[in-house]
């Protein structure tokens, strides 16, 4: 994929954008080992549950990564932060305060801490693993036991990078790492609310069986008798 910065997102452009995002997220979600311990009743909630929070933190990453001045979406496209010299598209518009999140409180101290490619990789993975409502008590233990096993991880990936690091400092940075994800969650609700109406007046067309599953339905449990009793009823695209 590409994400280097190019070009102003559109409003003709979002939903390939979005669609695009989404689809990286599922395949990096089934290579997630903890995620198949699981039943296809819990992977899906879980899956679906965590969906926009592990997109967000993606795009997130990308934009440190291509030095973004905003928020890269992905196919050359962007969301601009200072949108003060150029009028943007009527979704960035929509979006602003979304992208000021992510800009201040998530892009902006991921740069001040440098944080590594490893540190990324077991960030996202525990955002991902953080239980959900209508999980069965299994799903619950063991999505928790997975978590704390790459929480430690955190002390070994930072020693490794900084053998002299005393014990504080290791303890303050995964601290810090770890404040990172709330952020992720905030935004996880803002762009639920905006989306979720974008998929119900079909603004931007946004109007689809996905959008509408992963922004208004995700914890409905009426969602997953559909997935199972009718495959072709939530196309990817549609």
């Amino acid at each position: 994929m590409d994400w280097e910065p190019k070009f102003y997102i559109t409003s003709k452009l979002l939903r390939q954008s979005w669609c695009r995002i989404v689809a990286q997220y599922l395949d990096w979600a089934s290579h997630i080992p903890e995620l198949q311990e699981l039943d296809e009743r819990d992977q899906e909630l879980l899956v679906v549950g965590r969906s926009i929070a592990s997109c967000w933190i993606l795009m997130g990453r990308k934009s440190v990564v291509t030095n973004t001045p905003g928020l890269t979406v992905s196919g050359g496209a962007f969301m601009p932060y200072d949108r003060s010299n150029e009028k943007p598209d009527s979704i960035v518009t929509l979006l602003g305060n979304i992208i000021d999140v992510m800009m201040n409180e998530f892009i902006i101290p991921m740069k001040e801490l440098q944080v590594t490619d490893a540190e990324y990789t077991l960030l996202r993975v525990i955002c991902f693993l953080m239980p959900i409502p209508k999980l069965s008590q299994d799903g619950i233990t063991k999505i928790n036991a997975a978590k704390n096993k790459y929480i430690d991880a955190f002390t070994q990936v930072i020693l490794a990078a900084s053998p002299n690091m005393p014990m504080p400092a290791i303890l303050q940075r995964v601290s810090r790492l770890m404040l990172l994800i709330p952020v992720v969650e905030k935004v996880a609700q803002m762009v639920d609310d905006n989306f979720a109406m974008m998929a119900l007046f079909n603004i931007n067309e946004m109007n689809g069986t996905l959008t509408f599953d992963l922004h208004c339905r995700k914890n409905d449990p009426f969602i997953f008798s559909k997935f199972h009793t009718s495959p072709k009823s939530t196309p990817l695209y549609d």
